[in-house]
């Protein structure tokens, strides 16, 4: 299984517009095509700017 890692602009990518390229890449996740690496702050900044936005 391919590895790959996401950014904070990955999450909040998918979050705004969940049938682009970023949503796509997190729907292959859940069908287990890929394994997602990231670490705690890149989820954490996503979080925050999804929060401003709404």
């Amino acid at each position: 299984m391919k590895k790959i890692f996401l950014d904070a602009n990955v999450f909040f990518a998918a979050a705004r517009s969940p049938k682009g390229g970023s949503g796509f890449v997190l729907e292959l996740a859940k069908k287990k095509k890929l394994e997602i690496i990231t670490v705690n702050q890149a989820l954490l900044e996503a979080e925050q700017n999804i929060l401003k936005k709404n």
